[in-house]
This record gives structure tokens, C-alpha cells and sequence, in this order.
């Protein structure tokens, strides 16, 4: 599998994270999700579903990197 290429931010709505077809989380407003595969340059693991409309904010991995270079603290947040 290619390494993930983007975070997510969620930013209205719901989503269900599912690993193996089971449900393991459900996440809302402000949660973010795809963050560790960005980070480690690795493929996504789980599927992330809908649940309801969404609004996310998608930043790609170069861009996320570079904002954690430039601020470290950010990945202390």
C-alpha cells in the first residue's frame, strides 16, 4: 500500500473509524483522524465511513510536515 497523503479535520459531522470491518471509534467536530500515517509515511490501516454529511479540512502530508517543522510545539497540542 502507497503512504497516506493527507490528514483530515473534521470539522462538522461524524465518521465512523472501522479496522477488520468492526467499528473502533466514532469521531466528531474537531477530531482528527489519518495524522499517524501522515507522520510515519505509512498506509492507512482503518476505513474511515461517513456518518451523517461532513465537512473535513484535508492538509496534505508535505504541508503537515512542514507546519511541525516550522512550529514544533504544534505536535505537542
Amino acid at each position: 500500500k502507497a503512504p497516506a497523503k493527507a490528514l483530515y479535520i473534521i470539522c462538522s459531522g461524524s465518521v465512523s473509524v472501522e479496522f477488520t470491518e468492526r467499528q473502533v471509534a466514532i469521531l466528531k467536530q474537531h477530531d482528527v483522524f489519518g495524522e499517524v500515517e501522515v507522520l510515519h509515511a505509512a498506509p492507512n490501516l482503518a476505513t474511515v465511513r461517513t456518518l451523517e454529511p461532513c465537512q473535513l479540512l484535508v492538509m496534505n502530508r508535505q504541508d503537515f510536515v512542514d507546519l511541525i517543522e516550522d512550529y514544533p510545539s504544534f505536535s505537542k497540542a
